[in-house]
């Protein structure tokens, strides 16, 4: 009995498992021909990567930054160029679109690019710091905001370029703090004489009256770090911690790092302080850091893109491209946790990290190199790479941070969601579902208790199934309720029910010389749909999609023909005689 129990726990961990993936963009892939990028996903365990959508230009290309789930359940992500835009006249400039989990079907739902400098490029993901509320960024220098209810998009804050010219680009998805503001990074703008360096400043904006703030220029100097990498994260309440690109101690390094390596920093969202908390070091830790992931126990994780020196590997000849860091927020210390090399202990290769780490359900962080998905087991402090399939023209070096999802069931989209069927007969309705373990099935608001699976099969269909319904389907991850499936079942009587006899319809004169006509029921309950006239060879002479009185028969050669009468309840034959 405790070995039955132990295998049903186990699949329902299983079970539980499988319905999660992991999602991202590829900023190039797709096909051969186009090389736009596309929207892929993973396993659970980051194996088996599948293109979902392929980009094409028309629907935005080269896809940036990260995927995110909204609370209608929806995907939206943005991709950097392409797209249409009215007047044809104007540049595209990228799009904002929508993944919808429910149905697999992709769509845009606003599109940038207009004459104005600034609304277009969007190089990041979006946020949702009110439901239904959405907002992102535009590399050239605007936050916009996407209303999800009614499909509105509006620019919420203008970043204004430098000196009238020079971007301000925004780059890094945004973050809603503690105290309801909206934070983000600029690339440039700073305080500094004659308007150089432009090393960046933190931004803020006030979702409630749009009020945009530069509130905190960096300063200029590059040892206090310059070029911020985008995305802020909240590691301590009131407290935002994030990363440059370049900057540090280091700056003059002039072999490989003469800007320096960048620098990890704090903001102090109450006295508007930033502190500097990290000097990255090509040589020992590594260089150029993504955005930062919240980890337990006052701890963050982040990569480093290139370089560094891994202490504990004796080769000289390995080749260190990169590293993994733990920041300890209580000790204010930074320890290298992984190297990552082409050779490794455990056989892998690991080459040139990139983006933020994803900490996911499982406890475990998972992030992208340039070979692939990698895994990382902060408590075992153990990297290790799925073992699976690849796909064509799947580049992880160009590709986006991940993001968990936990999918509801699926359905195929209802192209044609409206069917007429005959009394009597049988209907049945697929909806495409492989990943529910429970159906219910209802007729407007009635439970079918004998419909349990994801097939309605209706049969001996009377004229009181005539009706609206829904598929409600349930997994570990939820509930989907399909589009609503509309019935109409009609009576479908034959011709000779329609009309009391076939009998009743009849051709004269016959024979004929001129012209003949059909006479039909005074009371027609049926369709006229095609006349045709054959000759005794089969050829059609004459043929009408309504006309059925006075057919001018005079150029007929002499001899018999055949009448053939369409209707919606059956079909009517006869001959006559043409003299």
């Amino acid at each position: 009995m405790k070995n039955i129990l132990f295998i049903c726990l186990l699949l329902g961990f299983a079970s539980s498992y499988a319905q999660k993936e992991f999602w991202g963009l590829i900023n190039k892939g797709g096909t051969v021909a186009i090389n736009y990028g596309t929207i892929f996903k993973t396993d659970f365990n980051g194996a088996n990567p599948e293109a979902v959508y392929t980009f094409d230009s028309l629907n935005g290309m080269k896809p940036y930054g990260r995927l995110f789930q909204a609370s209608n359940g929806k995907l939206y992500g943005t991709a950097s160029e392409g797209g249409i835009v009215q007047p044809a006249t104007m540049d595209t400039g990228g799009v904002l679109f929508e993944y919808d989990l429910a149905t697999d079907r992709f769509r845009v739902v606003s599109y940038f690019g207009s004459n104005e400098f600034h609304y277009k490029t969007p190089q990041s993901g979006v946020i949702e710091p009110t439901a239904g509320m959405l907002y992102g960024t535009l590399s050239f220098g605007g936050i916009y905001k996407y209303n999800s209810t009614d499909e509105s998009t509006s620019l919420s804050g203008l970043v204004t370029n430098i000196n009238g010219s020079i971007q301000n680009p925004m780059k890094g998805e945004l973050v809603k703090a503690s105290n309801g503001f909206i934070y983000g990074t600029t690339q440039n703008y700073s305080t500094c004489p004659g308007l150089a360096p432009f090393l960046g400043c933190i931004v803020r904006l006030n979702p409630v009256n749009n009020a945009f703030t530069y509130i905190h220029p960096f300063e200029c100097d590059y040892a206090y770090g310059a070029g911020p990498t985008g995305s802020l994260v909240e590691g301590a309440p009131g407290k935002l911690y994030g990363t440059t690109a370049v900057g540090g101690l280091n700056v003059g390094d002039q072999g490989v790092a003469p800007l320096g390596s960048g620098v990890l920093f704090e903001y102090d969202i109450a006295t508007n302080t930033y502190t500097k908390k990290f000097d990255f070091d090509y040589n020992t830790t590594g260089s150029y850091p993504g955005p930062l992931t919240i980890g337990n126990n006052n701890k963050l994780y982040g990569v480093l893109g290139s370089n560094g020196n891994d202490p504990m590997d004796p080769d000289p000849n390995n080749v260190v491209n990169g590293s993994l860091y733990e920041y300890d927020i209580t000790t204010n210390t930074v320890t290298v946790l992984q190297y990552f090399s082409d050779i490794s202990p455990n056989n892998f290769a690991f080459s040139t990290p990139h983006g933020a780490l994803l900490k996911a359900t499982d406890g475990n962080f998972y992030g992208i190199d340039a070979l692939g998905v990698f895994k990382f087991d902060a408590t075992a402090n153990n990297l290790t790479r799925p073992v699976g399939s690849t796909v064509d023209y799947f580049y992880p070096n160009e590709s986006g941070d991940l993001i968990e999802i936990c999918r509801k069931p699926s359905y195929r989209y209802f192209d044609t969601a409206a069917f007429t069927a005959c009394k009597t007969t049988s209907f049945t309705f697929d909806v495409h579902n492989t990943n529910a373990v429970s159906y219910i099935w209802k007729k407007g608001e009635t439970i079918l208790p004998e419909q349990t699976t994801g097939i309605l099969n209706l049969s001996n269909l009377a004229l009181t199934d005539t009706g609206s319904y829904t598929c409600e389907m349930t997994n570990e991850c939820g509930v989907t309720v399909t589009m609503p499936l509309q019935l109409t079942v009609e009576p479908c009587l034959g011709l000779d029910e329609a009309i009391g006899s076939k009998n009743a319809i009849s051709l004269y004169p016959n024979p004929a010389n001129d012209i003949i006509n059909l006479q039909l029921p005074e009371i027609q309950n049926f369709e006229v749909k095609h006349f045709i006239i054959r000759n005794m060879l089969g050829q059609i002479v004459y043929t009408d999609v309504k006309k059925y009185q006075n057919i001018n028969i005079s150029a007929f050669s002499t001899g018999i023909y055949q009448v053939e009468l369409n209707t919606d309840k059956g079909d009517w034959f006869a001959k006559f005689v043409k003299k």
